[in-house]
């Protein structure tokens, strides 16, 4: 429209070629920059039982672009929800301490609740300079109290195009979207 352009790449397929069957959805109500990351430290968490409390550090590495978008330093102190969903820091820091990452846990008082500044401050943003992607991998690197490190990377997230959201992901999506909103739902209504 406002610029010369090769009319060919936009008719190229046309007719078989349906670019809004790539569209995707989002698990989490953050930055997609972020959902690797949450699904890091949630399979972390499961798989090590890992509390707040027993985490000395976080270190995640990431993208330039990623850490552009996510990377900065965790402040809620203008616009509390954007922030968060804007913050890896804050998402890897809400895994542990709520357990999991959904509309609750983008609101206000969970996003300003003084047990999040602390484990905030534990958490690293490093820059990969291999990883030249936008959202994938990802890679934690958990030490514990004891001195004791976990590390775990992440290539694809629920939610990516290689990855999409199965049906119970979509129903467990649909519940917590609406017991946001503060109505009660059974499975029966979800379905």
């Amino acid at each position: 429209m406002y610029e010369n352009g090769d009319t060919s790449a936009v008719t190229q397929d046309l007719g078989t070629r349906f670019e809004t069957e790539k569209i995707t959805y989002k698990l989490y109500p953050s930055c997609q920059c972020n959902h690797a990351a949450i699904e890091g430290m949630l399979q972390l968490k499961h798989e090590f039982g890992l509390e707040p409390e027993e985490v000395k550090s976080v270190e995640v590495f990431v993208s330039e672009y990623m850490q552009r978008l996510v990377g900065a330093a965790f402040r809620p102190e203008v616009n509390p929800q954007v922030a968060a969903q804007f913050s890896v820091q804050y998402s890897i820091a809400a895994v542990l301490l709520y357990g999991h990452l959904g509309v609750m846990e983008i609101r206000e008082d969970a996003i300003l609740d003084p047990r999040i500044r602390d484990l905030v401050a534990r958490v690293v943003v490093n820059i990969d300079p291999e990883n030249l992607n936008n959202y994938a991998p990802v890679r934690l690197k958990v030490t514990r109290q004891d001195g004791s490190v976990i590390e775990r990377k992440v290539t694809s997230y629920r939610g990516n195009s290689d990855m999409p959201l199965s049906d119970a992901d979509m129903k467990e999506k649909l519940a917590m979207c609406v017991e946001g909103g503060g109505v009660a739902v059974n499975a029966s209504q979800i379905d």
